[in-house]
């Protein structure tokens, strides 16, 4: 078990990114109102788990539908081409 389990000694706290009014992703209620990466919150209304991204993670490629279904998002349309 590391004894940094943030990263902290790696990445000073000026770089580090904040986010403000940060919200449940699954039933929108505001858990932080500032908060800096890394972070994970469990919403008490739905006990659904919140964290921020991971700072080093590996870069993966996707496949062909969900390539379609990421452009199809991006475009708001919800159709796929």
């Amino acid at each position: 078990m590391s004894t940094d389990p943030y990263a902290e000694e790696f990445v000073p706290e000026a770089k580090r990114t904040t986010r403000v009014n940060v919200r449940c992703g699954n039933c929108g209620r505001l858990l932080a109102e500032k908060v800096t990466a890394p972070w994970r919150i469990k919403c008490s209304r739905c006990k659904c788990v919140n964290e921020s991204a991971a700072l080093s993670a590996p870069a993966r490629s996707l496949g062909g539908k969900a390539m379609k279904r990421v452009a199809a998002a991006r475009r708001g349309d919800g159709r796929q081409q």
